[in-house]
């Protein structure tokens, strides 16, 4: 709590003080709005992507690793005895 408080305080003090534009103060520059996407955003993100994809089959393994995701039911005939 006290270190919250600290910070308002300092929010406020710093908004009351006014600085002029000089070297303490940062520039940023414009951002660019780049108009349209492009097909390489997608292979921009592919590896991104790609991690989603296999996210899910990760969880499942480190879940449970023995699970088996398909099952296979076998029966056998029984040998004719003579």
């Amino acid at each position: 709590m006290v270190l919250i408080g600290l910070c308002g305080a300092m929010l406020v003090l710093r908004a009351m003080t006014k600085n002029k534009a000089g070297r303490t103060q940062v520039a940023l520059p414009a951002v660019l709005d780049w108009s349209g996407s492009s097909w390489t955003s997608i292979v921009r993100h592919g590896a991104l992507l790609l991690f989603l994809v296999g996210l899910p089959f990760f969880v499942m393994a480190l879940a449970d690793p023995y699970s088996s995701l398909t099952k296979q039911d076998v029966s056998f005939r029984a040998a004719a005895s003579r």
